[in-house]
């Protein structure tokens, strides 16, 4: 990666650094960028040009969620009017994104207190020099709108060899490495001197990844979150940029009142309706991003949180969804037509945390409104509400949806998730099952002391409902033995009553003379998090709020300990031991959750079932997985754990769907193993949802239809190609049409034919190209070989060759 912006960016800002002030950069900008997106505005609300402006929002602006055409193009601009001697980017790998509506690093002139233009000034004369002092760098955190993220992504941008961002992205990436890392950041706005913390953060970098540059490792946590399909992070877009097809908005529904916050979800779904919790003359940016909605937008109640190991995982709650039909152009009120009304659901690795934003990115937008859109469409069309295909839950379901890829079968098993999906009130209790699951001793008897509100002894706490649940769940045969051995770990070092070496953080627990343990030193402080988690659960009070399956994905290395149960090393909370337990896997975690709600029904989906070695999976689970061997049933069936020991039957109200790929080499054993304990549901390519008109000059479906008569005469049916190759982005024009046909469809069927060229040309005519080799007389070989036209063909060319498959 040739990190061609790094020059560019760094004379840029020395320059303006060097050569102007507030004033003459104000007015250089709007030769560079377009006047929208830069105007200030007054205390009664009237917009006016910004008249002055720093370093730090100008070089911002360059690296709004924007094409990088348009980029290239504010850069092109900013090289003739500043006289650079740099080469323009090619490319922007490694620059995290400024939001669009929120990249000023100061306020409105309304809002602004007078001090922020001469410390961010001071910020940026420091940071051109490359010798940052501590109180310039603290004094610019005080600025309204600026913040860590903010002025280390500007630090990076500038010396990308001596700065890191501390966006979110970098720390979740520095967080799978070392979680240690980023540690010394976590609460900096408390901290005396946050600079000294950032340098002892970029140091802890250095020495944890010595053989990469502060670019690449910025660059390796862009990649890894566009892996993990993390958040779309642009923000708000301006005016200028706004599609004149529907918007997507996610809206928050919790105000916080004075008492206690209050979720609004229910009452804004009955009323038919949406309201701010920011009154039109708060000043929040919000409300602006309210009155730019339109009738026909599409919108969702949402909330934004954390979950599993170590809350590391973001995930958006989406409560309801809708339709807006009106706006009342205050900012506040919103009339909505509300099209699905729960289960609530997560979607995972997803955060917006604004009150009112719009969702940019398709592949989330299609994930967060799927219940209303259904499956294929574009996002800036209208649509119809679907629902997801019905389900019997009656009785327990093992089922394989298998075909051909491409035919639809995970998206068949993703719209079967919403009958596992909770909106009630009877949730909570899976909540708290789920919760325990996923929490270490040490939170489960934390959480406890929190609930109670006491002093209490082991006993007492042994009674509490989480800790009966932990206990079902733990290999362990001495729980209060356990309990206790925990709570001294954790006691406060000063404790009179307890004498116990191996200490571990968080010191919050003390013991008093009559062997009653309480929470101790700054335990609010300490305990926040979980202090949050215990009120959740306990609140309940927001529409859908139980996700009741699992999803998995099966591989070659996938084991009976991830699936079953195994025994995990784990290390102490300072990092100075080793210890080994035994830890549930996914499917004794569903089964476990399904027999504490036994009125509820539970599902795990398994997609690519035969890619598993499944006897090692399952082991003697195998057995048990059938309908009359589960519990209750006629003939149920019970083992022992070979890891914990523990009792373990499959619940009648589990139900477990996977998918298999009909074209696996494996696929016979799988058959043979499984045929017996699961419904086989086949998935066939469907000719009728390819658009026959989706590419003007030939018809798409029966090319589709053509081609699979061939496979299908060729090879056996099960080797067709599935009709999402076909279909919805992958077929949205002639670009995206062709990157299909010669990154995925051409390949599978080289892959299929082993390269006999002659039975590819006749499933795809002239796109084999087929060249004689002379002077191998005397050799047995064949005289002939063949390869693929070019993908980099004209259109018109590409047409053409597809024209003759119809």
């Amino acid at each position: 990666m040739s990190f061609s912006w790094v020059k560019f960016y760094n004379e840029l800002f020395l320059k303006v650094v060097k050569e102007y002030d507030s004033k003459s950069l104000a007015k250089v900008a709007y030769e560079i960028f377009p006047e929208k997106a830069m105007m200030d505005r007054d205390s009664s609300g009237k917009e006016f040009r910004l008249d002055e402006l720093e370093p730090c929002t100008f070089l911002a602006r360059f690296n709004r969620k924007e094409r990088d055409e348009k980029r290239i193009a504010y850069c092109q601009k900013a090289k003739q009017v500043f006289n650079l001697s740099s080469e323009i980017p090619k490319d922007f790998a490694g620059i995290p994104i400024f939001q669009n509506m929120a990249y000023w690093f100061f306020p409105f002139q309304s809002d602004r207190k007078g001090h922020e233009f001469g410390a961010l000034w001071n910020f940026a004369r420091d940071l051109a020099t490359g010798e940052m002092r501590a109180k310039h760098f603290n004094a610019a955190l005080e600025s309204s709108g600026t913040g860590l993220t903010y002025l280390s992504t500007i630090c990076f941008i500038v010396w990308p060899d001596k700065y890191l961002p501390r966006d979110r992205r970098t720390r979740q990436y520095l967080d799978s490495i070392d979680p240690s890392i980023t540690s010394v950041l976590k609460k900096w706005r408390s901290l005396d001197n946050p600079y000294s913390a950032y340098e002892s953060f970029l140091e802890k970098v250095r020495k944890a990844i010595p053989g990469k540059t502060f670019a690449e490792i910025s660059l390796a946590a862009y990649e890894q979150s566009q892996d993990d399909g993390l958040v779309d992070e642009s923000g708000e877009e301006d005016s200028e940029e706004q599609s004149p097809g529907i918007t997507y908005w996610v809206a928050g529904a919790v105000w916080n009142n004075d008492s206690a916050p209050e979720d609004k979800t229910a009452e804004f779904v009955k009323d038919g309706v949406w309201r701010n919790g920011y009154d039109a003359n708060s000043g929040d940016k919000s409300v602006e991003s309210v009155k730019s909605a339109k009738p026909g937008d599409f919108i969702a109640i949402k909330s934004s949180s954390t979950k599993g190991p170590g809350r590391k995982t973001s995930f958006l709650k989406v409560k309801a969804l809708g339709i807006i039909t009106e706006n009342m152009g205050d900012g506040v009120n919103l009339k909505v037509d509300w099209k699905y009304k729960g289960p609530g659901f997560d979607v995972d690795n997803i955060t917006y945390r604004k009150t009112f934003e719009p969702v940019r990115l398709e592949k989330i937008i299609k994930m967060i409104f799927a219940p209303i859109l259904g499956g294929g469409a574009k996002s800036t069309r209208e649509r119809k509400p679907t629902g997801g295909p019905m389900f019997d839950t009656s009785r327990p379901r093992n089922i394989i949806y298998w075909g051909p890829p491409g035919t639809g079968k995970t998206y068949q098993i993703i719209q079967l998730q919403s009958h596992f999906e909770d909106s009630d009130e009877n949730s909570s209790s899976d909540q708290i099952v789920r919760w325990v699951q996923e929490a270490t001793w040490w939170e489960v008897i934390a959480a406890v002391m929190i609930d109670l509100k006491k002093s209490v002894t082991v006993p007492e706490l042994f009674e509490h409902e989480f800790i009966q649940i932990k206990s079902k769940q733990s290999a362990t045969k001495t729980p209060k033995n356990t309990i206790w051995g925990t709570l001294q770990s954790h006691a406060v070092a000063g404790s009179k009553t307890v004498n116990f070496e191996k200490r571990q953080e968080p010191l919050v627990v003390d013991k008093s003379d009559d062997s009653k343990w309480f929470l101790a030193n700054n335990w609010e402080e300490q305990l926040e998090d979980l202090v949050e988690e215990v009120n959740r659960l306990r609140a309940n009070s927001s529409i859908g709020t139980s996700r009741r399956y699992e999803m998995v994905t099966f591989h070659q290395s996938y084991s009976y300990e991830e699936f079953v149960e195994g025994i995990r090393p784990e290390s102490s909370e300072d990092g100075s031991s080793i210890r080994y337990e035994v830890r549930p896997g996914v499917f004794r975690r569903i089964c476990q959750r399904a027999l504490e709600n036994p009125e509820k029904h539970y599902a795990i989906f398994i997609d690519e079932i035969n890619r598993g070695n499944i006897s090692k999976i399952f082991g003697e689970l195998i057995t048990l997985i059938e309908p009359d061997k589960r519990i209750g049933a006629n003939h149920e069936v019970t083992v022992t754990l070979p890891y914990s020991g523990i009792e373990f039957g499959v619940p009648e109200n589990v139900h477990i769907i996977g998918t298999m790929n009909s074209v696996d080499r494996s696929i016979a054993l799988v058959d043979m193993a499984l045929r017996r304990r699961f419904q086989f549901v086949a998935v066939r390519p469907d000719r009728s949802l390819v658009n026959a008109d989706a590419i003007s000059g030939f018809d798409l479906r029966t090319v589709f239809s053509r081609l699979n008569e061939k496979i299908a005469a060729l090879l056996g049916s099960e080797y067709q190609i599935g009709h999402s190759y076909f279909m919805g982005e992958r077929a949205s024009g002639i670009v995206a049409l062709k990157a299909t046909w010669f990154g995925s469809i051409l390949p599978l069927l080289q892959e299929y034919l082993f390269d006999d060229w002659s039975k590819l040309k006749a499933l795809v005519g002239n796109f084999v190209v087929e060249s004689e080799v002379s002077g191998l007389d005397d050799v047995a070989v064949a005289r002939s070989y063949g390869s693929f036209v070019e993908e980099s063909i004209t259109d018109e060319k590409f047409i053409e060759l597809m024209k003759t498959l119809e």
